[in-house]
């Protein structure tokens, strides 16, 4: 079917060729202003659309020269369910309402204006809503007869609709409500040869009264590039309604109505419903101007360079011809502050107020951008759907006095580090701690849970039994998002090693509803749960789901970049953990070699054990998490007290707290062959590839059924008396073990990195004549079959002994009394 193709290809064509041809010839129809086709009906002004079950408003009608869908700007609805007055919001969001589209066509063309026909609408949300009752959003009606180029579109709720439908009389055809312009987009030569630059400013609202700092506003944006200014008036003074319709006089202003909104603001919708006037400006402004800001009448995007705005704008585009935007970082000049003691002259808030935060806001919070024209619809919206995309560190830095704050994270409201349940699973499932990154939008939640029988000896593609969703609560300052009850679907991932038994440590995947809000704590429901919650009538009826957990933002700290450490993640200490003095060794070492903090899990220790690591916590050398209460027969039914479940834990907590993180052992010692310590071997390692995620360091064995060295003399020390090394190193895809950077790992696993943050990182294995791993235990398997293998003779360690044995006597005079050990032997 070539000839057939071709031959539909042809008439595509030939129809699109009749389509632009169309719009030339009606031209002497239609008005024409600014490079746009002015059409019958209404323009700028909030209309109803009748009959819809809540309030439904359009506002104004786009329709570019390439399209053949019609872009209207409106407000509606949320869709959600209500339960005892409360609201559980859908995600991702739904609207409430159903539409349809009606196109009227020129006068002339009587026939397509008789035969009415209805399109039905795509309701699309506007994507900054805040999680509010409305938000703005996007209508799309695609005109039935690409040939016939309407003129105005009325948008029709689903009642209206079906009235509308079944209607014999046409004088029981429902209302309207609205019959919107149809305002055809065309990039004038104009702009090509003359480009501008306008100003798009967000509603002006609680009876605006600044007139003179409004006055100073457009002035000076006048001076550096800025040509022409769109306003929404929704309520201004008097004063400065005049002040506006003067400018608008000499063609420096737009003025736009804004009234009539049934929204009460900061309630139910977000300021005046500003990204609907945003994105009406961003299409309004399209092809009449090169470039457009959205910018507040107390902002200023200022060159540092003798350069207009525009001519700025054009230079990066040079660099870069794909540019669609321009993205300027925010500093905060505080009005509280003084005024210049040295100023004289006119009362201008931008030439007396000259004190400058030092720190300016992350990039990621409260830019300002200028965008280029349409040249693809996509570039020009996806620029502005992540205007003032409020991530986390701008949250961080307004709500400091909601947050309490240690070592660079934020402690939120919930448990943290301790097992709680999934209630009403079908099987075992709890959750142990949720953490949020700066630049991420998913809350991942460490848990275990019980693998499906037919999955659980493939390697990389398990299934959980589990289908789970996730409530985020909100600071209680907060009320209305706690009262807006959203579930969202929740992703179940195993981590990667079970060993092929009955449960697994996973990972939970929550995605934040709402970009605007941060929340302060995640409960996870599981399935069974949320029929429960779904079908309930009365709170009271609600389901516990078990859990709440604090939510951890995780954050660079200066301190991290300009004074970077390293520390270890132990698995759970178990069996009844109790050999202290080989504990003790095993941190003082570790801490000359490099390592300054470490991580432990407590599932089973002895009260001295106890004792001493909490005498090491006193001193902020050691972190003990609780790892108590999992229900789960170690070895039996998950490997060892859920051990990969701590070591992710670890990752996530120790992530920008430190610049390196280490998966050992109690009986391991990564130990550089060269005088160097691990934080600067790691340092060294960095210059020699910037991406790099890992080094991984090979094993050897120091079996401790080895006789001790006959020639060693002092405190019984492990590392010390065991010199005899096996002479052949393990395979590194066996027992080796690494140093990661912890903000380029996505998983780990007890001897390898299961995955990356990002394909481009990677990890290095480490010549063992540069460095490897230590490690002293008894034969890998039961009897003493390893004193037979072959070994070297090796007494590197002995170049720590006297620093060791005066860190290890310090030990006893401070935490030994304290926790009453017996001193530690001596080998004489």
């Amino acid at each position: 079917m070539r000839r057939a193709t071709r031959g539909v290809k042809a008439l595509m064509k030939c129809c699109l060729f009749l389509f632009l041809v169309r719009m030339f010839l009606f031209n002497s129809y239609f008005g024409t202003e600014y490079g746009e086709i002015i059409f019958q009906g209404s323009d700028a002004v909030w209309k109803p659309v009748l009959k819809a079950k809540d309030h439904f408003l359009v506002y104004s009608a786009y329709l570019n020269d390439s399209s053949q869908t019609v872009r209207i700007v409106g407000a509606t609805r949320v869709k959600s369910l209500l339960i005892n007055g409360k609201r559980l919001n859908t995600f991702p969001v739904q609207m409430q309402e159903i539409a349809w589209c009606r196109f009227w066509y020129n006068k002339d063309e009587e026939t397509a204006n008789e035969f009415a026909s209805l399109v039905p609408a795509l309701i699309k949300p506007i994507r900054e809503h805040w999680n509010m009752d409305y938000l703005a959003c996007f209508i799309f009606c695609q005109f039935p007869d690409e040939k016939r180029i309407p003129i105005s579109v009325s948008v029709y709720s689903d009642s209206a609709a079906q009235l509308f439908l079944t209607t014999k009389n046409e004088t029981d055809l429902p209302e309207l409500g609205n019959r919107l312009q149809i305002r055809v987009l065309r990039r004038k030569e104009s702009s090509f040869s003359n480009p501008t630059l306008a100003a798009c400013v967000k509603p002006l609202h609680y009876n605006y009264s600044k007139v003179w700092e409004l006055i100073e506003w457009i002035e000076l944006n006048k001076i550096l590039g800025i040509s022409h200014f769109y306003f929404y008036d929704h309520e201004v003074t008097e004063n400065t309604s005049c002040v506006l319709n003067e400018y608008s006089k000499l063609g420096t202003v737009t003025v736009l109505d804004w009234k009539n909104l049934p929204f009460i603001s900061q309630k139910n919708i977000r300021t005046e419903n500003m990204f609907a006037a945003l994105n009406d400006c961003l299409y309004r402004g399209m092809y009449k101007h090169a470039y457009l800001t959205m910018i507040d009448t107390d902002e200023f995007i200022v060159p540092r360079e003798n350069v207009p705005l525009v001519d700025f704008m054009r230079l990066s585009e040079k660099e870069d011809p794909l540019l669609a935007a321009a993205v300027f970082s925010n500093v905060f000049y505080y009005l509280q502050w003084p005024d210049s003691p040295d100023y004289k002259g006119l009362d201008l808030v931008t030439q007396k107020k000259t004190r400058r935060r030092t720190v300016f806001t992350p990039q990621q919070g409260r830019t300002k951008y200028i965008s280029r024209e349409m040249r693809r619809a996509t570039r020009s919206l996806k620029a502005l759907m992540k205007y003032r995309l409020v991530l986390f560190l701008v949250w961080i830095f307004f709500f400091n006095s909601y947050f309490e704050t240690e070592n660079g994270k934020i402690i939120l409201q919930g448990s943290d580090a301790v097992w709680k349940p999934v209630l009403k699973a079908k099987d075992h499932f709890l959750v142990y701690s949720a953490y949020l990154t700066d630049s991420a939008q998913t809350v991942r939640i460490l848990g275990a849970a019980r693998l499906r029988d037919a999955i659980r000896i493939v390697i990389g593609k398990q299934q959980l039994l589990y289908n789970a969703r996730c409530r985020f609560w909100y600071n209680e300052k907060d009320e209305k998002a706690n009262e807006l009850i959203t579930l969202v679907p929740a992703t179940l991932k195993p981590i990667r090693e079970h060993w092929a038994l009955n449960y697994s440590a996973y990972f939970v995947f929550c995605t934040i509803p709402d970009k605007e809000k941060i929340p302060i704590s995640v409960s996870v429901y599981s399935e069974k749960a949320i029929q429960l919650f779904l079908t309930s009538k009365n709170e009271t009826d609600l389901p516990e789901p078990g859990n709440r957990l604090g939510i951890q933002m995780k954050i660079w700290t200066n301190e991290t970049i300009s004074n970077p450490t390293l520390a270890a993640c132990v698995k759970p200490l178990h069996y009844n953990y109790s050999r202290v003095w080989e504990l003790i060794e095993w941190i003082e070492l570790n801490k000359i070699l490099g390592i300054s903090h470490f991580y432990f899990y407590d599932h089973e220790v002895t009260e001295n054990t106890s004792c001493v690591l909490n005498e090491y916590s006193k001193l902020g050398t050691v972190t003990v998490l609780d790892w108590k209460n999992l229900p789960f027969t170690s070895q039996k039914n998950i490997r060892t007290e859920n051990m990969f479940a701590a070591l992710n834990d670890c990752l996530y907590r120790g992530m920008y707290k430190h610049a390196y993180l280490t998966m050992i052992d109690t009986d391991e010692f990564i130990v550089p062959r060269e005088n160097v310590s691990l934080v600067d071997f790691m340092r060294l390692s960095e210059k020699e590839d910037p991406l790099l995620a890992a080094t991984v360091f090979s094993n050897a064995f120091y079996y401790l059924q080895w006789p001790d060295s006959p020639d060693y003399k002092g405190l019984d020390l492990v590392t010390q008396k065991k010199t005899r090394r096996r002479t052949v190193f393990t395979p590194q895809q066996g027992r080796a073990k690494y140093i990661c950077k912890p903000e380029r790992v996505a998983e780990v696993g007890n001897h390898r990195l299961w995955e990356m943050s990002d394909k481009k990182f990677k990890h290095h294995s480490i010549n063992t004549s540069y460095a490897f791993l230590h490690h002293y235990r008894k034969c890998e398997t039961e009897g003493d079959w390893c004193v037979k293998l072959p070994y070297v003779q090796d007494n590197y360690m002995s170049k720590y002994k006297s620093q060791l044995e005066e860190k290890v006597l310090s030990v006893q005079e401070t935490i030994g009394k304290k926790c009453n050990l017996r001193s530690i032997k001596k080998i004489v």
